[in-house]
């Protein structure tokens, strides 16, 4: 799974035009298609898509698909699963802005709206306005030949420029970022049970769920009167074995499908719970 954005630096076809933090403006090039890609947003972004199709699906079974010349607003702390769909003897081109915390603050100080009745957290997809598309033009044109280091003080004057452009021309992106800001506290037995096989860290699960790490651990306790990293250990174990007695899958399969990225961790997790290795049980 690639965590977004800090895991995409540093990926093929990526090129950077401005970055200072976590925040970003990239451009993403693909000469073929990329399909069934798992991808995780720490921070709200856009995908501006300027060549072939992006198709996203959520965990909830929802999917957007986001054509040449549109856009989707992406909230943080977002799961999915993207298809990046290369044009026919094209690629796949997009412009992927990560928004810096300070950019989204200088703009909704000037932006304080009403929430609207909509889920304004799920995905939004919008055809990009002409004015957004000659400001991505100007942004490439002037800084993908420019060290990112060097720029690096403009990037949250660049986006702020961004959002109130996107605004003027009739999207409600500060009606979307005050409710995708706003916090929100998720059912804990429900969000565990669905999300456990996700490679995240206890800290996480707490973010995820609307809580600070001591109210998640205290909460996490009352529900399941354990704590959440016994909880999670036995959760993906129960589930690696399930895969290996039902399927011919490998070992690093099996491990991915149950949240851990190192596949020797989850071996030695695997045989502290089953008291044999994930490949013993598999040739039984």
């Amino acid at each position: 799974m690639i965590l977004l954005p800090h895991r995409l630096f540093d990926q093929p076809g990526i090129g950077t035009l401005l970055r200072a933090d976590a925040g970003a403006i990239l451009t993403k090039s693909l000469p073929a298609s990329l399909p069934a890609r798992e991808g995780y947003v720490s921070g709200h972004t856009l995908s501006l898509v300027q060549g072939g199709t992006q198709v996203l699906r959520d965990r909830e079974g929802r999917t957007y698909t986001v054509a040449r010349g549109q856009l989707v607003l992406l909230p943080r702390d977002l799961y999915y699963i993207t298809d990046l769909v290369a044009a026919h003897g094209s690629t796949f081109e997009s412009v992927v802005v990560f928004l810096h915390r300070e950019a989204i603050a200088a703009f909704m100080a000037s932006h304080r709206q009403p929430a609207s009745s909509l889920d304004e957290r799920q995905p939004q997809v919008h055809t990009i306005p002409t004015t957004v598309q000659h400001y991505l033009d100007s942004l490439t044109a002037l800084y993908a030949h420019l060290d990112p280091t060097d720029t690096a003080p403009l990037l949250v004057h660049k986006q702020v420029e961004l959002l109130q452009l996107l605004q003027l021309s009739g999207i409600e992106v500060a009606t979307w970022l005050l409710c995708a800001e706003a916090p929100r506290r998720r059912h804990l037995a429900r969000f565990m049970e669905r999300h456990f096989d996700k490679p995240l860290t206890v800290e996480d699960y707490a973010y995820l769920t609307g809580r600070s790490v001591t109210s998640f651990r205290r909460a996490f306790k009352a529900t399941y009167d354990t704590t959440p990293h016994q909880w999670l250990v036995q959760r993906r174990m129960e589930r690696a074995e399930m895969y290996l007695r039902q399927h011919n899958w490998s070992v690093a399969r099996v491990a991915q499908a149950v949240g851990y990225e190192s596949t020797s961790h989850f071996i030695k997790q695997f045989k502290g719970y089953a008291g044999i290795s994930p490949g013993q049980l598999a040739a039984r």
